[in-house]
């Protein structure tokens, strides 16, 4: 489906257990992510996976997001590399602090966590393509990095014209 954000949004609770592949324009509204989880499982982001043909534009995300997530990122927590169309992010800012409290960093980005490819399945094996363009990282990434914290996996990843204001902390525990 495609969703048009009406008004800024603040407090969001995280729901996911979907995948999303529709359209979602932000419409330039600031969604406050205050996510403080005592276990947050694999997956932490306003979008927690996202794959083929999902759009996401035009989005402000502010405030917090803090835990001990696999994958974490204040916009996408995870995107899933499968056979079809790109998933394209643009036009996107983040100024909220991303913040990992597992001493395994795995994938931590202040945009978008990191790129999943599961070699399991044939739908896996294909080359899928990640586009994020025209955004801007100013939020702290502690324990990970600005636009996006990791990739792996053979589907190719173009950045272009992104920004990242903030310098990113290594973790530090005990």
């Amino acid at each position: 489906g495609s969703y048009v954000l009406k008004e800024d949004n603040y407090g969001i609770d995280f729901d996911n257990s979907n995948i999303f592949r529709g359209s979602f324009d932000g419409n330039g509204k600031i969604v406050t992510l205050d996510y403080y989880p005592s276990n947050t499982g694999t997956l932490a982001g306003l979008f927690g996976s996202v794959s083929a043909g999902a759009e996401i534009k035009n989005v402000i995300t502010a405030g917090t997001v803090e835990g001990d997530a696999q994958f974490t990122g204040a916009l996408v927590a995870s995107v899933i590399c499968q056979k079809g169309d790109a998933v394209k992010i643009d036009n996107c800012i983040n100024t909220a602090n991303v913040i990992i409290t597992r001493p395994e960093k795995d994938y931590i980005g202040g945009l978008v966590g990191g790129k999943y490819v599961d070699y399991s399945s044939d739908l896996g094996k294909q080359v899928m393509e990640l586009s994020i363009t025209n955004c801007v990282n100013t939020g702290q990434v502690l324990g990970g990095s600005g636009i996006i914290g990791d990739c792996m996996g053979s589907s190719e990843t173009i950045i272009s014209g992104c920004i990242n204001y903030r310098e990113n902390s290594p973790i530090t525990l005990g």
